[in-house]
């Protein structure tokens, strides 16, 4: 099996080569920089990968790749991510995440129109609820309110679109949450782990700065997720969409919590409503009842495993 990850060198995209190098699959991936890859270093010093310099948005390099190398599977999860940034730099944000998007899905009707590929979305297409109590499945419409989120909508649709007009073989996926090693500390779990990680080893005075403590949100191992992206590819049906999602919410303020109990130590906290986000919304669970029945997906990592693997990460880097 010859797959592709776009994005290879960023959070979930290490995981996922993790996983698929590890089940014997052939794994390249595509960054646009060089400098992006030190995530997945231990891969390609061990020559176990292999990348290729390509930005998403080239169409005419993407179709050159996908034409030389005729990959079996195509797991799409290059873009911006984190939501702030989009709001800061919306015009890139569009670019990257929708006409990269459409790139890929050219170069693949183009050049490699027998490939399986996995669209990575997110539940921030869904934005607002109309009650956030109500766990969010594959029918809760889309109402996202922020850039990034509008642009994970509209490539979902753009997928979809694909399927129909083109009749490529595309799987979408909507996962909620995740975290884990890794991750970059401008998000939340791992912005904490660091900063506890730090005060835990004298490294900073035993207090932190925080927006709103009390939001809630849907939170999964990276690795289960990727796992899932794994078997959506393998059992997912073609055009159709899945959350995945643990179905339980899990306050920021839970989350610190436990975090500062692992590492065994004492934080002053400091609510700071500038840190706020405007027009964020207070809970969103999900339903991967879907995932579940039709790909045999469920996540199996506790949550606090998650925290304390993460909080080992960053021990061992500070």
């Amino acid at each position: 099996m010859r797959s592709l990850i776009s994005g290879i060198g960023g959070f979930a995209g290490s995981h996922l080569a993790d996983l698929l190098v590890g089940q014997g699959e052939e794994v390249h991936g595509t960054e646009r920089e060089p400098s992006h890859t030190e995530l997945i270093k231990h891969l390609v010093e061990g020559n176990r990968i292999e990348i290729h310099p390509v930005d998403i948005r080239d169409r005419q390099g993407m179709t050159n790749l996908l034409r030389e190398e005729r990959y079996d599977r195509i797991y799409h999860l290059a873009g911006v991510t984190f939501i702030p940034d989009s709001i800061e730099s919306p015009e890139e944000t569009f670019d990257v995440n929708l006409r990269g998007t459409l790139s890929l899905f050219e170069a693949v009707r183009a050049a490699c129109p027998h490939a399986r590929v996995l669209y990575v979305s997110s539940a921030a297409a869904y934005g607002d609820l109309d009650d956030p109590s109500v766990p969010v499945t594959e029918a809760t419409p889309f109402r996202p309110n922020n850039p990034y989120g509008f642009t994970k909508a509209a490539g979902d649709l753009m997928a979809y679109q694909y399927v129909r007009q083109h009749r490529l073989d595309i799987v979408r996926a909507r996962p909620f949450n995740h975290s884990g090693p890794r991750q970059a500390p401008v998000f939340v779990c791992s912005e904490f782990a660091k900063a506890v990680a730090e005060m835990a080893a004298g490294r900073r005075p035993p207090e932190i700065t925080v927006g709103n403590l009390d939001v809630a949100r849907d939170f999964t191992d990276v690795r289960d997720v990727v796992r899932g992206y794994l078997l959506l590819l393998e059992r997912g049906r073609t055009g159709r969409s899945y959350n995945l999602a643990s179905g339980t919410a899990i306050k920021v303020r839970e989350i610190l919590t436990t975090l500062v109990t692992l590492a065994q130590t004492e934080v002053r906290i400091i609510e700071d409503p500038r840190k706020f986000r405007h027009g964020e919304v207070s809970s969103i669970v999900g339903s991967a009842e879907k995932a579940k029945r039709e790909a045999g997906w469920q996540p199996e990592m506790a949550f606090e495993r998650t925290l304390h693997d993460l909080l080992d990460w960053w021990r061992e880097r500070i």
